[in-house]
């Protein structure tokens, strides 16, 4: 006998919240509602995966920057600055493709004035979008230039630099001067996730809940998708420990005397 036979989902899209919706689940068994919660509040917040930058390949007219502390020829920010700016560039997978995405940046200025970057100033990719193209990155002075080849990939949750630098050598290993950084790969963080719980009015015949669940995402992703990813791996979670429970090897199942 299932426990939810009668389960309704209901999305709801806040007006001018394109990243922001509210999963209604109505006629949830008494203190299923707390318990369902909770346990996709933390999956969402550990296990959402999302496309971010790891590392950067930088030059000026002088060449390529060799470490972070660099002082690039012609750019206000030093590099340090120039990756934390870097690091805040969200994009949205238009097309799926496994492995490392590339994005690339060439900038000269050619006027008598200082020119300001943004993340606009990429070149358009046919498997990435910049969400936030007005982002600022540097300003450059006049006759100054900038080159930039910006490496992301598809990951969950934090990565330490020492991390992807063991990546980088494996799937990088042709390119030189990479600046590999940290980076949180999660579309949805803390305070991004909240939910309410209510008698379901609607209940006839035995005490039910309603589960109001919120998610909103940093724009990378949308809410439906990342609860759609955090089901499904939830899903293969549960049935990889179902199959091993029941697995009829018994060195697979330690049971405590």
């Amino acid at each position: 006998m299932s426990l939810i036979n009668n389960l309704e989902i209901e999305e709801i899209v806040p007006k001018n919240k394109l990243n922001t919706s509210s999963f209604v689940f109505r006629r949830l068994p008494a203190g299923m509602g707390i318990v369902l919660g909770n346990y996709l509040r933390h999956f969402l917040l550990k296990y959402t995966s999302g496309i971010a930058p790891f590392g950067a390949k930088i030059s000026d007219r002088n060449g390529p920057a060799k470490v972070e502390l660099s002082v690039l020829s012609g750019v206000m920010e030093v590099t340090t600055y120039l990756i934390l700016n870097l690091k805040k560039i969200m994009v949205e997978e238009k097309k799926e493709k496994e492995g490392i995405f590339c994005l690339e940046l060439s900038v000269e200025n050619k006027d008598k004035k200082e020119k300001v970057i943004t993340a606009g100033d990429f070149q358009k990719d046919k498997n990435l979008e910049i969400k936030n193209p007005e982002l600022y990155l540097a300003t450059l002075s006049p006759a100054a230039s900038l080159e930039i080849k910006l490496y992301f990939q598809k990951n969950w949750g934090y990565r330490t630099e020492e991390e992807q630098t063991a990546y980088v050598k494996d799937y990088l290993e042709g390119e030189k001067d990479i600046i590999v950084f940290d980076t949180d790969y999660s579309s949805v963080k803390g305070g991004m996730v909240n939910y309410q719980i209510n008698l379901d009015v609607n209940s006839q015949e035995k005490p039910e809940e309603k589960l109001a669940f919120t998610i909103t995402t940093n724009g990378a992703i949308k809410p439906k998708k990342a609860l759609q990813e955090a089901l499904e791996l939830s899903k293969n979670f549960f049935a990889t420990i179902a199959n091993s429970v029941s697995s009829e090897k018994k060195e697979k199942l330690i049971v405590a005397k």
